[in-house]
């Protein structure tokens, strides 16, 4: 409601300036605060409640043990005997019951990914059972190979599962009218997701084309960039957790095999084609590639399917010379995340591992960050403006003096902190970092508390795990005032293909806001807050969630302590 409320002062504030461009325009400024919070899918990084499983089980007892510790075991049964022959084994296991949830519901196998409950977040911001259609495993030609394919059908009771988990979690459920097996979908939690192009295979054979497919997974899951990989295995199930696997927003971590396996080339073309794709903040992925040594013949482990629950890692191991190494992958990739391996007897295979077989029962009233991490170099001649989004699921509110911007110079000991507070946009907060001397190396991480006892930090296991950047061209230490000249100009490019520059005439110890709005005075985006400006701003084309804007006409509004500015700007992509 704050925020709405200083939303609509603003507008008000601004109507006398905006009344040249449209009457239209400045009556809407009353209706634009009710801004809609982007539809998403839940990230396998995103805060769970724990995991489920099925029983029979498909998972080592160390495993089931260590689930269940710290977070919610959900088990699904067939049957009350089923049940009741889980309760005993665990039980035996000296686990602690109270941690375990027993739901009821017939299945046909224990690859609870697959068919498992994903969490989607309607337009409303409310969490809801993802429900879309399952029917088996179909085995297609993949990489250099050729010939029909098979598909398998039958599984009648894996369909029916996630309607029942909704209905015994209290939650909504959202049916989604075509394919989405979880085994071969990962997504980033805010607009990306990649899978091989079996999901479209798959799909068409029942009649969806990839435009309906698209559409689809845009309306209920918020996923506007979507990037389908060649089929990465020579002939099998062909899903994406076996060969690649999202760490975080920017993440990926991808197989690797050796150059004498038949499955070489096929590893380094699926490399060369996500190292070619943009992460949802616009930049080329790090990938790290994680060695997967043969286990049998010239089957090779498949490391990349393993769970991400909170702050752990959970890896299967097969009992070979690699797997060391791909822990040490994990602990280097995810510092501050605790990363435990597990083998199970010969069990595990290079289509079907522990990833296929516990899926995250995410937290429906999560505390969450997002924030694009500044480049990894930076040219800063004034305080270094940190923008963030905190989304609150729990609707109780933030506790803001715990919501923090924390830095320090490279090499520090301590961290000073900064308070975030709330600026225009949809969940935006901001704080800065002061302005640096040229060559300093900063480091900073994110934190937020709620007012249900969540809290968030960003990057997730921070402090152990950091953002970074290095400041190439900052100011003199004897520069303690403001640019040495009556009038300075500022320009904000628009940063696209085809961009233009607007410049802006600022009067020597004014503090500036530098605002986009559309023609209606909503605001999109708040560039600058009450900070010495760079000479040049870019403005990338999104809002403050990151997400693209429509092409059309915007304005650029400028507030100084002595005047307003106002000019347009059109975005032609």
């Amino acid at each position: 409601m704050i925020q709405r409320m200083e939303e609509a002062r603003f507008g008000w504030q601004m109507h006398k300036y905006l009344l040249p461009i449209s009457f239209i325009a400045i009556f809407s400024l009353s209706l634009a605060v009710n801004a809609q919070r982007p539809v998403r899918l839940a990230a396998e990084f995103d805060p769970c409640l724990g995991t489920l499983i099925s029983w029979p089980l498909g998972i080592p007892q160390a495993l089931v043990v260590d689930l269940a510790k710290d977070d919610t075991l959900y088990v699904v049964v067939g049957s009350t005997s089923d049940q009741t022959s889980a309760k005993s084994q665990f039980t035996s296991w000296d686990m602690n019951l109270n941690h375990v949830v027993f739901i009821q519901a017939k299945t046909d196998t224990h690859w609870s990914r697959d068919w498992g409950p994903d969490l989607t977040f309607d337009s409303l911001g409310a969490g809801g059972i993802l429900d879309f259609t399952f029917n088996g495993y179909p085995h297609v030609p993949g990489c250099g190979s050729t010939g029909p394919g098979s598909t398998f059908g039958g599984f009648t009771n894996d369909d029916k599962v996630n309607s029942i988990v909704a209905s015994a979690l209290g939650w909504p459920l959202r049916s989604i009218p075509c394919y989405f097996t979880g085994g071969n979908n990962m997504v980033d939690g805010i607009s990306t997701a990649i899978s091989s192009h079996l999901m479209l295979d798959e799909n068409s054979s029942h009649s969806f084309d990839s435009a309906t497919f698209r559409n689809y997974t845009k309306k209920y899951c918020g996923i506007t960039n979507y990037y389908f990989v060649d089929n990465p295995e020579r002939n099998g199930i062909q899903h994406i957790d076996c060969f690649a696997k999202f760490l975080d927003e920017e993440t990926i971590l991808v197989k690797q095999v050796a150059s004498s396996n038949p499955d070489y080339s096929c590893a380094e073309h699926l490399a060369d084609q996500i190292k070619a794709l943009k992460s949802c903040y616009g930049r080329p992925y790090k990938i790290i590639r994680i060695p997967a040594g043969e286990y049998s013949g010239s089957e090779v482990a498949a490391y990349t399917n393993s769970l991400i629950i909170n702050k752990k890692v959970y890896v299967p191991l097969f009992g070979i010379s690699t797997d060391q190494t791909a822990l040490a992958t994990f602990r280097n990739a995810m510092p501050g995340y605790t990363v435990t391996g597990y083998t199970h007897n010969g069990q595990w295979y290079y289509y079907d591992a522990l990833h296929c077989r516990a899926m995250g029962i995410f937290d429906r009233y999560m505390l969450r960050i997002t924030h694009r991490s500044l480049d990894s170099a930076i040219s800063a001649l004034s305080d270094i403006a940190i923008r963030v989004a905190v989304d609150v699921r729990s609707g109780r509110g933030l506790i803001e003096d715990k919501c923090l911007l924390n830095w320090r110079v490279k090499g520090a000991s301590s961290w000073q902190s900064a308070q975030l507070t709330k600026i225009t946009g949809l969940d935006s907060m901001a704080a800065s970092i002061p302005r640096q001397p040229s060559n300093t190396s900063i480091e900073y991480y994110l934190q937020a508390a709620d007012s249900s006892g969540r809290t968030a930090t960003l990057p997730r296991s921070a402090p152990s795990w950091v953002f970074s950047f290095k400041v190439l061209q900052g100011v003199s230490i004897a520069d303690k005032g403001w640019i040495d000249q009556s009038k300075m100009t500022m320009q904000l490019h628009l940063g696209l293909a085809h961009y233009s520059r607007i410049a802006f005439v600022i009067p020597r110890n004014d503090r500036i806001s530098l605002f986009i709005t559309d023609l209606s005075g909503r605001t999109i985006i708040s560039l600058v807050v009450d900070a010495i400006p760079e000479e040049r701003i870019t403005w990338d084309g999104n809002n403050g969630l990151m997400r693209s804007c429509p092409k059309g006409m915007y304005l650029a509004i400028l507030k100084t302590n002595t005047s307003v500015q106002v000019k347009k700007i059109l975005l032609t992509r």
